[in-house]
């Protein structure tokens, strides 16, 4: 029966009847809205924590590549990294120098970000040069040992190591703790300054934090190094790809 009990034992015909509570769709949006608020700020500090990790994947690629290239400069009497000693146009070709089944240097060359960006230069895909400069760079090679067909590589190799007067050797360099070997680029060597059609695929590039790319120096350490980086000429900074 409903109602209250009142004092001479009837119950009043007025007393309200209990239902069970429950959202009005007023309070479902605005739990909504609330939820949907948390998720945007939560997601980029989600993003950015995922990108650190893999900027730290990188680093530490770089530095196995920095130990593999210091083997190779011992067995090869302090010379870098060159599938053809002493000619400038087998310089194309390095990454077959490291290609050495035993080594397994091939992911060694991979960004973990590169992906998010395509490639620079594509010479499967005619015609889609130049793409985004933080791009990899994909290059057709003889397969050798676990390595495919097609190269996708994420980082390049110092231009002016056997560029001018077959200088490539560890002694040639005058400062070796500042000259980068390696470092994130769109291309699959990269030099201190802008290509010849002025994109930004030679240079360093900057995949895991906005205007810094990793860079792997002849002493085997790595950093991260501010890019677009205007070398000695054009800018009044040290050009790393040749400290003097």
């Amino acid at each position: 029966m409903n109602g209250r009990l009142q004092a001479n034992g009837h119950r009043s015909a007025t007393a309200p009847t209990h239902r069970p509570w429950a959202f009005t769709l007023i309070e479902l949006l605005v739990v909504i809205s609330i939820v949907a608020l948390l998720i945007a700020l939560l997601l980029p500090a989600l993003s950015q924590a995922r990108e650190s990790a893999r900027d730290v994947m990188c680093k530490s690629r770089q530095r196995q590549l920095g130990t593999v290239v210091h083997l190779y400069t011992e067995e090869y009497d302090n010379s870098f990294p060159l599938y053809d000693h002493g000619h400038w146009a087998q310089l194309w070709w390095w990454p077959l120098a490291l290609s050495d089944p035993g080594l397994h240097t091939y992911e060694m060359l991979q960004c973990p970000s590169q992906a998010n960006f395509g490639f620079f230069d594509d010479y499967k895909t005619p015609g889609s040069y130049p793409g985004d400069y933080r791009g990899a760079s994909r290059i057709g090679s003889p397969a050798q040992g676990n390595w495919p067909q097609w190269m996708e590589i994420g980082v390049g190799y110092n231009i002016k190591i056997n560029r001018a007067g077959n200088k490539h050797r560890l002694q040639d360099f005058k400062k070796p703790y500042t000259t980068g070997i390696f470092a994130e680029a769109g291309s699959f060597y990269w030099h201190n300054r802008l290509g010849s059609d002025g994109t930004l695929g030679y240079w360093y590039a900057d995949r895991h934090v906005p205007g810094r790319g990793n860079v792997l120096f002849m002493d085997s350490h790595v950093e991260d190094v501010q890019t677009p980086y205007s070398n000695v000429n054009g800018g009044g900074k040290v050009d790393i790809s040749n400290p003097m």
